[in-house]
């Protein structure tokens, strides 16, 4: 198998903007200091369907 014609490709990750930061840091503390890990992109898909 030639791998020499396949040329590799990078791809760079970008931290997404968040439309409700401050609001998506508080409703993350609080998971933690529940014992819950969430993603902030999670957090604020919740946020919009909850609100």
């Amino acid at each position: 198998m030639d791998n020499t014609s396949q040329p590799m490709l990078f791809l760079q990750y970008k931290w997404p903007k968040l439309i409700y930061p401050e609001d998506v840091r508080r409703m993350r503390s609080v998971l933690a200091a529940a014992g819950y890990m969430a993603f902030e992109l999670d957090l604020e898909r919740l946020w919009d369907e909850f609100s």
